[in-house]
């Protein structure tokens, strides 16, 4: 368009030139020239519009086309699914981590139903929802199984919401869903570990109890109960334990004096052989060389941490409402168990607080460790197979406190995760193959470490 206009304008121009043929009277050579001239102004005039126009939709498109492709960047690399489907479940665009997650490629995908691949049992329900949000215009969030491309079923979190068209109908759904398996699983081997527990302690042949620290019941067990002569639990609960239970009340004083007392609690797991445990907590130290507390806590030195530690995070810090010093411990027994006495939970082993793994893998070595002794208690089970489940979390947890695997960053890793690649461990919410597959999100590989051999 552009071109065509200043085509039109040399063309126009080009009466003003000298003419030899022309009648050179004075309309020829005092008023047209001046309309001439005015016209090919105008036509100029137009062509700098047409010129700026075209300068302003190539710049529209450029910042389309950028934003086009960060949205593209955002999907494709976020963790949760996207997808946008219309109301008839056609879908419309699915972002590449459907591919990672349930292994099907985009063309299969795009060739298929949303509701293809859902559970029969949880299909209706779905299709439920998304009538619901064609007539309502307002998504709600669900659980649903999808199927794996390997036949596997996974339970994912689907949150929804309606796209209008210009008359305000709803047209289209975006729906981004979470796999939450994961969680399932542990919330599932959470009730039975929970089950499992309770089953051991209620059915156990001796007595168990739970107290406060002032000296009245919190729990009891059926034989223990027995033992006592109390027929209602209440009762019990009723009842002091310094004064009415205990012959002589030097006895439970003793008892409290050794919970309480950190020397003795020291020395007994120094003694049997289950390692040391520190049992002073690092927060709120200073060490030797780091300076004051006042400078490590100062605005400019958090500033500095996260700019070095979280390059990512950008956003501005107005205002430290609260602040200390806290130092977490990572322990290690070097033994779980031995006879009757046995450890677990941060008796056995301490993490930081990143990775949340004292929560993730410490439920399932919860449940394990409740499993074998039900089987003991009630099944009759031979006590060594505490050993063989000793002998496996033992693998597991020097695993993840670094002393036989680390992580070496390979040729996809960011740069920022290569020098800090040996701290990471701890950071990662899993442990064995889960390990593997959410250190390869990162560019990085799980190797059995240089001294793991000895």
């Amino acid at each position: 368009m552009a071109i065509i206009t200043l085509l039109l304008t040399l063309g126009i121009a080009s009466f003003l030139l000298p003419n030899a043929h022309l009648h050179q009277d004075y309309y020829s050579q005092r008023v047209l020239p001046q309309a001439m001239r005015g016209l090919v102004g105008l036509v100029f005039l137009i062509d700098l519009y047409t010129i700026y126009q075209y300068l302003l939709i190539h710049r529209i498109r450029r910042q389309l086309l950028e934003r086009e492709e960060l949205f593209h960047l955002i999907s494709d690399n976020a963790a949760d699914m996207i997808a946008v489907v219309e109301m008839n479940g056609r879908r419309i665009y699915n972002s590449l981590s459907y591919q990672r997650v349930l292994g099907y490629s985009p063309e299969e995908l795009q060739s298929s139903s949303a509701f293809e691949q859902i559970h029969p049992d949880d299909r209706e329900r779905v299709k439920s929802a998304a009538e619901e949000a064609r007539r309502s215009g307002i998504g709600k969030t669900l659980e649903y199984r999808l199927r794996h491309k390997n036949g596997e079923w996974l339970v994912l979190e689907s949150t929804s919401s309606a796209i209008r068209d210009e008359k305000g109908k709803p047209e289209k759904l975006v729906i981004v869903n979470r796999d939450v398996s994961e969680c399932k699983r542990a919330e599932e081997a959470l009730r039975r570990s929970e089950t499992g527990f309770k089953s051991v302690v209620e059915d156990a042949p001796y007595g168990i109890y739970r107290a406060g620290t002032v000296g009245r019941f919190l729990q009891v067990n059926p034989a223990l109960q027995k033992m006592l002569g109390y027929e209602l639990t209440a009762e019990l609960f009723a009842r002091d334990l310094p004064t009415e239970i205990f012959r002589h009340s030097g006895e439970y004083d003793r008892q409290i004096e050794l919970l309480t007392r950190t020397e003795e609690i020291k020395d007994v797991l120094a003694n049997s052989g289950f390692g040391h445990f520190p049992t002073e907590r690092l927060k709120d130290r200073v060490f030797h060389g780091e300076g004051n507390r006042e400078a490590l806590l100062s605005d400019d030195n958090l500033r500095r941490l996260i700019s070095e530690r979280a390059p990512w995070f950008k956003a501005k810090i107005t205002a430290v409402k609260w602040r200390t010093i806290v130092r977490f411990e990572r322990r290690l027994a070097t033994g779980f168990g031995r006879g009757r006495l046995w450890l677990a939970g941060d008796s056995a082993h301490l993490t930081g607080p990143v990775g949340i793994q004292s929560m993730n893998a410490g439920l399932a070595e919860g449940h394990d460790l409740a499993v074998a002794l039900a089987a003991i208690v009630r099944d009759g089970a031979p006590p060594s197979i505490l050993d063989a489940y000793g002998q496996r979390w033992m693998s597991v947890w020097k695993e993840l406190h670094g002393q036989t695997l680390e992580l070496q960053p390979g040729p996809a890793a960011h740069p920022w995760i290569v020098p800090h690649a040996p701290q990471l461990l701890s950071c990662l919410p899993a442990y064995g193959v889960r390990l593997n597959a959410l250190a390869a999100q990162l560019g990085l590989a799980a190797v059995q470490s240089a001294g793991a051999a000895s």
